[in-house]
């Protein structure tokens, strides 16, 4: 079942919250949660540490 069913669920979940333009922050790291930082999200954090905000 897990094989059949979930890898692929899983697979697709995946690639759909790579794709999406809505980023959630302070979530745990686990499968299936973005990883991978929008461009909004890399703009900001760079602003931040060049004010020295962090």
């Amino acid at each position: 079942m897990k094989k059949k069913q979930m890898d692929p669920l899983l697979k697709i979940a995946s690639k759909n919250i790579n794709s999406s333009r809505l980023q959630l922050e302070g979530l745990a790291s686990d499968k299936g949660t973005h990883v991978k930082k929008g461009f909004f999200a890399g703009v900001k954090s760079k602003a931040i540490k060049q004010l020295g905000l962090s």
